[in-house]
């Protein structure tokens, strides 16, 4: 994770992150999106608890988001035509999110990571909105914490290459023998004073069979 994550500044241009909060609608979207991660098991504990409301924005929903959808690939060198809908998320006062990964550990390969797809290769989360107090994203096992700033982006590979280690027998094609990276777990502080608004895009496995883990920026 140290050297597979970056910032960028400004990365969507101004009449892009203008748009999306008014696009999106907050709660349930009208169309479901591909669901990654399945429904969550008996033990709750397990899972990433989080105060936020949630909607989903498609490529075709606008000329905006396909060109930040270029933007995104250009960037980064991935392909995203696996990628999940843009989520757009809204943290009111208080809002927040508890520890969590973005991938999937090995553990829950043969139940929850999309067999079409994979698992989640790389996140690219967009602040869409300054922030007044709190609502910064910080990665717990790595000491850093980066505050919201509207149009800047942060980009990580979610999982890292294979160590040489076993792995368990049933495991999806896509998945590549790819570990999630615990060192990209990370925390949304909870917004002291204002509203924090972000875009995020989940990059997956397919069509990125060969990564070179390198950070744009």
């Amino acid at each position: 994770m140290e050297d597979a994550g970056a910032g960028h500044n400004n990365l969507v241009a101004d009449e892009q992150h203008a748009h999306p909060p008014g696009q999106a609608r907050c709660g349930m979207p009208e169309r479901q999106p591909r669901t990654f991660s399945g429904q969550p098991d008996d033990d709750v504990d397990d899972w990433p608890k989080h105060y936020q409301r949630v909607s989903w924005l498609w490529d075709s929903d606008s000329d905006r988001l396909q060109r930040l959808s270029r933007r995104i690939s250009i960037t980064t060198g991935l392909s995203l035509e696996s990628a999940e809908a843009y989520q757009v998320a809204n943290y009111g006062l208080g809002g927040h999110y508890t520890p969590h990964m973005d991938a999937h550990n090995f553990e829950k390969v043969a139940d929850h990571v999309d067999i079409a797809d994979g698992n989640r290769l790389a996140t690219m989360l967009v602040y869409l909105s300054n922030v007044a107090a709190g609502g910064a994203t910080a990665f717990v096992n790595l000491g850093i914490a980066v505050k919201p700033r509207v149009g800047d982006a942060l980009f990580w590979y979610d999982v890292e290459p294979y160590d040489g280690s076993e792995f368990p027998e049933q495991m999806s094609f896509w998945h590549q023998k790819r570990r999630a990276d615990t060192l990209t777990t990370h925390v949304g502080c909870p917004v002291l004073w204002g509203s924090k608004w972000i875009v995020t895009k989940w990059i997956h496995e397919r069509n990125n069979v060969v990564v070179k883990y390198n950070t744009p920026g």
